[in-house]
């Protein structure tokens, strides 16, 4: 579901133009990086008490935002995004963030040249919107390219393909295992990383 904010306009987008029944891992993406846009969701990720609108609550898991009202939905319930969710997804776009500082701080500060997004989620992730939330250290939206089923599509030439087989091999072989977590650095990145740096305050904390 994509999801753009105009004042306490909300206009969603969905397949088929279906009602909406729930939110998918890209459409979080997208919905928490127009909530920062649009300053909902301020830079230590916590939302806005300050905005006056009808879809900005108090619920069970303390400040959400409609994204679309029971009557609007499949569900014949409310479609939320909660606090809850905005901080498990600063969780998750925090360890990205600093799992990939950390492998660039090991192959020497090298910058990322291209981001290859796979899978389901990943290939439909909007690159602006994962720039929005600093999912990737140095993001630039071109930089960004959604690749669809690679496992899937790797899968098929390694059968079909001896050369590529023995490539898949020669990768295979060369690959370095690192504990990410396991280390003192990662831990740091970590925890510097759960800023969303294009939030409206950020500054304001430097």
């Amino acid at each position: 579901m994509l999801i753009e904010y105009y004042e306490n306009k909300g206009i969603l987008k969905t397949i088929d133009g279906e009602r909406p029944v729930g939110i998918c891992g890209s459409g979080l993406i997208s919905g928490v990086a127009e909530m920062i846009r649009t300053g909902i969701v301020l830079g230590k990720g916590n939302f806005n008490e300050e905005i006056q609108s009808s879809r900005l609550r108090q619920g069970e898991d303390g400040w959400e935002l409609v994204l679309a009202w029971a009557s609007e939905s499949g569900i014949e319930q409310d479609i939320v995004i909660t606090q809850k969710d905005v901080s498990e997804l600063q969780m998750a776009k925090s360890a990205i963030y600093a799992g990939a500082t950390l492998l660039m701080e090991v192959f020497g500060g090298k910058p990322i040249q291209k981001v290859l997004l796979a899978g389901a989620a990943g290939n439909y992730v909007d690159p602006l919107d994962a720039c929005t939330i600093d999912l990737f250290p140095g993001c630039a939206t071109e930089r960004v390219i959604g690749v669809g089923n690679a496992a899937g599509h790797g899968s098929c030439l390694a059968l079909l393909d001896r050369y590529k087989r023995k490539e898949a091999e020669r990768i295979a072989k060369k690959a370095q295992y690192i504990e990410l977590a396991a280390t003192e650095r990662f831990q740091e990145l970590f925890v510097s990383s759960m800023f969303f740096t294009a939030a409206q305050d950020y500054e304001d904390y430097f």
